[in-house]
């Protein structure tokens, strides 16, 4: 069949004569052609089927040439339209072509004056279907611009369903996948639009598998008509495969209803467009799949190596290990045990599933004990422990069916051994022996490393609360004043979520915030009653002095300036630099609030505590004032859940 055989023509006259003789003229050229005496019914006829072209009257009664072709232009944009005019009505058939029509034909005409008039109109209309609109255009642009943007699959479907609903004035839209690896066409639906209930899905199947086996897709003008449907359906329908690479990745279905309008070979090829888009899509996310799942093991490692690195906690180093190992691989325990010369008992973690019982547990103590050589009955107690849900509940036997070791000292000075265990697998599998196997190195530089900071940051703490003590000995009225304040301050740390570098300094401060006070004399500290102004003022060097003695040791470097400022205040009026605000450094506002609260709360030979509540009200009345609102307001949520002693309790440093 031809193209021009499919060409579909309305001939609109109130002249029978004119209407008889274009048809038999018509159809002798191939042509599909309708008639009608008036306006209303060429309407009624375009409203149930797709005409490429239409040759109507300029002058009939009711709905003339002009208003027809305005109707025309505005509901079928795609029909091209001819209008017919007679001697008198010239210049209303060039006001039409004005208005959008074709050409005009003048009555009376010769039969090949008709033909070429029509043969050029349908060239028109031929090539207006093949360019694509500007809103189509731009629906194509979103949705490929989407395609970068869609996070998942499902929500790039949703994409695809709802701009050609909106591109074919749909009903409803349907998007089907193919299901990978299988050789039926076994089809889900992923992306749906509309009001999907305007077919039963045994019908949406249907089509589907027709679009899959279809090489170009199809259009049904009229689905009630077609007989494998069996009148179950109703509306046009279109659709079209989603190209793959070797099949179809699926199908894209739409349907119009409600608009009368047929589905055309025009629309059938933009919706090609809409299909070669998705099909690209799917490709290139099924590749990405693939790439993803080869590249996690890399991912897994690196990020795992980073966590290892970020901390210098040997308990947390060890904590990600296991962890990390738990989102990783199969297995029921795990474990670490390292000894050093600086230890007098080894150091452990343990990692295992929750239903794991103490047979188990003895049984992979033995274990352990074997690997390294050594009895650790009595440090088993004081390891560090984790534990986790095995998701797929197998059953445990009693004994040890499976594990893998490996020694930690063929990659650091450290004497150790790190041990994957299964009493529910015959064996650990190969890729999991690989990842512990590269992971050890990283795990060991991290473990070793984090022990030398423990062990140097213990001698630097010890130091730091030796001058502590000293400070506080000096001064009796407030004795242990620098360890409450140290552990108010880190209660505030911890509430707010402060990283543990921050931490390590922020106590360290507190524990020296007042050591200026070893350059005041004794007999202000010890001073019973009222100071004077100008000892109150003498009090008031000790941050200064502090600085001094401090700022001239490198490893102090970092605290120094919250001990020069713990007596600033936010609204400017402290000292010793009158500071302002976050002018004030970070440090140095946390040991404002933990100072002044202890401070107030404690007993003092010249006043009596004046109460907790009291305290608390001062602290929400200085906020923004004395304090920076922030950590004020953060002392008192924390002293809404405990009370100063069991803070003092929870945050006291043990070497203190």
């Amino acid at each position: 069949m031809t193209e021009q055989d499919q060409s579909r023509i309305l001939v609109v006259d109130d002249d029978e004569s004119v209407r008889q003789l274009c048809r038999e003229a018509l159809e002798r050229d191939g042509y599909e052609v309708f008639d009608a005496d008036d306006g209303l019914k060429a309407i009624a006829l375009m409203e149930n089927r797709a005409f490429d072209l239409v040759l109507t009257d300029v002058m009939m009664p009711g709905i003339a040439g002009l208003d027809l072709l305005k109707h025309t232009i505005e509901h079928h944009p795609d029909t091209v339209v001819v209008m017919f005019t007679g001697h008198g009505s010239i210049d209303l058939a060039k006001t039409a072509m004005r208005q959008g029509a074709f050409d005009f034909i003048q009555k009376p005409f010769h039969i090949n004056k008709l033909n070429e008039v029509i043969s050029k109109g349908l060239e028109q209309h031929r090539r207006s279907i093949s360019e694509l609109p500007g809103r189509e255009l731009n629906l194509l642009h979103d949705l490929t611009l989407g395609a970068t943007l869609a996070r998942s699959m499902e929500a790039f479907l949703s994409n695809v369903a709802v701009s050609a609903s909106e591109s074919f004035g749909a009903d409803a839209v349907r998007v089907y996948l193919t299901t990978a690896g299988s050789s039926d066409f076994e089809i889900r639906p992923e992306g749906v639009h509309g009001r999907s209930e305007v077919l039963d899905d045994d019908i949406w199947r249907t089509l589907a598998h027709r679009a899959l086996v279809s090489r170009d897709g199809l259009v049904l003008e009229d689905a009630a008509e077609d007989p494998m449907l069996a009148g179950r359906a109703k509306g046009t329908v279109m659709a079209r495969p989603i190209p793959g690479a070797e099949s179809p990745e699926g199908a894209i279905l739409v349907v119009r209803v409600n608009a009368p309008d047929p589905f055309t070979q025009r629309d059938l090829k933009l919706l090609s467009l809409f299909t070669a888009q998705a099909g690209s899509y799917i490709r290139n996310d099924r590749m990405a799949g693939e790439l993803r799942l080869q590249t996690a093991e890399l991912e897994n490692i690196y990020d795992l190596a980073g966590r290892l690195s970020s901390t210098l906690s040997v308990e947390k180093v060890l904590q990600a290990i296991g962890s990390g190992l738990g989102r990783r691989l199969d297995f029921d325990a795990f474990g670490v045990v390292l000894t050093s010369e600086n230890r007098d008992e080894p150091l452990g973690y343990l990692y295992h599933r929750s239903d794991l019982g103490q047979e188990h547990e003895t049984r992979f103590r033995e274990l352990l004990q074997r690997e390294l050589d050594r009895n650790l009955r009595r440090s088993w107690g004081g390891f560090h422990r984790g534990t986790f849900e095995q998701p797929d509940g197998s059953e445990l036997s009693p004994d040890l069916k499976a594990r893998f070791s490996i020694d930690l000292g063929e990659f650091s000075a450290l004497t150790g051994v790190m041990t994957l265990a299964s009493f529910s697998r015959d064996c650990i599998d190969a890729n999991a022996q690989r990842f512990l196997s590269t992971l050890a190195r990283q795990a060991a530089t991290a473990i070793s490393n984090a022990c030398m900071y423990e062990t140097s940051e213990k001698n630097y703490f010890e130091t730091i609360a030796a001058f502590a003590r000293a400070v506080d000995a000096k001064d009796p009225y407030t004795h242990d004043h620098s360890r409450n304040v140290t552990a108010f301050s880190l209660a505030i740390v911890d509430y707010m979520g402060i990283p543990d570098r921050d931490r390590s300094n922020i106590r360290n401060a507190a524990l020296l915030h007042d050591i200026g006070k070893i350059g005041i004399a004794e007999r202000i500290l010890n001073k019973p009653g009222a100071l004077t102004d100008e000892e109150y003022e003498i009090i008031k060097q000790h941050p200064t002095i502090g600085h001094s003695i401090l700022s001239r040791v490198a490893a102090f470097r970092e605290i120094v300036p919250a001990v020069l400022h713990h007596h600033e205040r936010y609204d400017g009026r402290g000292y010793p630099t009158g500071l302002k605000g976050e002018a004030i450094p970070y440090y140095a506002r946390i040991l404002a609030v933990a100072d002044a609260f202890d401070a107030i709360i404690s007993d003092r030979v010249y006043r009596p505590s004046p109460g907790l509540e009291f305290v608390v009200e001062e602290l929400r009345e200085n906020a923004g004032k004395q304090f920076d609102p922030e950590m004020a307001y953060a002392l008192v949520d924390i002293l809404s859940e405990k009370n100063p002693a069991e803070i003092l309790t929870d945050y006291t440093p043990e070497a203190y």
